[in-house]
C-alpha cells in the first residue's frame, strides 16, 4: 500500500466530493474547500477536515498550509475565475501536483498554460469512453498512453470462448502483448499463448487501438 498522502480538493461538488472520498478509502487525508456552505457541512463527516474558503486568496490557501501537501486536485464547477486563481496560487506554492477540471476546451489550453499538472474535461473523457463501449462492447475499460497506444482490459464473452490467445492471431496476425489474464480471483501474468480462454477472462493488452479494435470485432455484441 501507498504511503499516506496528503491532498488538497478544492470544490466539493458531484466531481470533487467523491473524487475526495476515494482518496479517503485509500488510506490518504483530504482536506475539501468550497465556498457554498452546505457542501462542506455534507463533506464534513467523509474528508479528514473540511472548510469554508474563498481560494481566489493566496493567503487563504497559504493559512491552510497546502503548500505541504502531495497534491491538489481543483474540481470548481461554476467559475473560471475561481478555478484559474486557484490554480496558479498552488503552481507558485510549489504543490507538486496539480489536477485541474476544465469547464471547456479553452478553459483546459488557459490551465495548460499557466502549469497544471493534469487538466481534465470530465464530460468529454466519459463521452470518449462510452462511445468506445457502445462499439466495442468487449473493451471494459482502456487508458490512452500516446502515439495510438493504450493499454485495454477485454472480456471473453463469444466466440473466442474455448480458443487460444494463438488462435485469436495474438501476436502473430494482431500486434497485441498480454500483460495480464484475470481470471475470477485467479491473476496469470503473460499468460502462454496456448491457454484456453474462458467465459469471462479479462485480458489486459497492450497495443495500438487498430489491433485492439479488430480483436474487439472477434467478439460482436451480446
Amino acid at each position: 500500500m501507498a504511503s499516506k498522502q496528503q491532498f488538497l480538493v478544492v470544490g466539493l461538488g458531484g466531481f470533487g466530493l467523491p473524487l475526495g472520498e476515494e482518496l479517503m478509502r485509500m488510506g490518504h487525508d483530504v482536506l475539501g474547500v468550497d465556498s457554498h456552505r452546505e457542501r462542506v457541512e455534507r463533506a464534513a463527516e467523509l474528508l479528514t477536515h473540511a472548510v469554508v474558503a474563498d481560494v481566489r486568496d493566496e493567503k487563504v490557501l497559504e493559512e491552510l498550509g497546502v503548500a505541504d501537501f502531495d497534491g491538489a486536485v481543483v474540481a470548481i464547477g461554476e467559475h473560471l475565475e475561481a478555478s484559474i486563481l486557484a490554480t496558479l496560487h498552488l503552481k507558485a506554492m510549489k504543490v507538486p501536483r496539480v489536477w485541474v477540471k476544465a469547464l471547456t476546451h479553452d478553459h483546459r489550453r488557459i490551465l495548460a498554460r499557466i502549469g497544471a499538472d493534469r487538466v481534465i474535461l470530465p464530460e468529454h473523457e466519459m463521452g470518449v469512453r462510452i462511445a468506445h463501449a457502445l462499439v466495442y462492447p468487449g473493451i471494459t475499460d482502456y487508458m490512452p498512453l500516446g502515439d495510438d497506444t493504450y493499454v485495454a482490459e477485454y472480456r471473453i464473452d463469444g466466440q473466442l470462448k474455448g480458443r487460444t490467445l494463438a488462435d485469436a492471431g495474438i501476436p502473430d496476425q494482431l500486434p497485441l502483448q498480454v500483460l495480464v489474464l484475470k481470471r475470477g480471483r485467479e491473476i496469470l501474468r503473460d499468460p502462454a499463448l496456448g491457454l484456453e480462454l474462458e467465459t469471462g477472462d479479462r485480458l489486459v493488452i497492450l497495443g495500438e487501438r487498430p489491433a485492439i479494435e479488430r480483436l474487439a470485432r472477434l467478439e460482436p455484441p451480446q
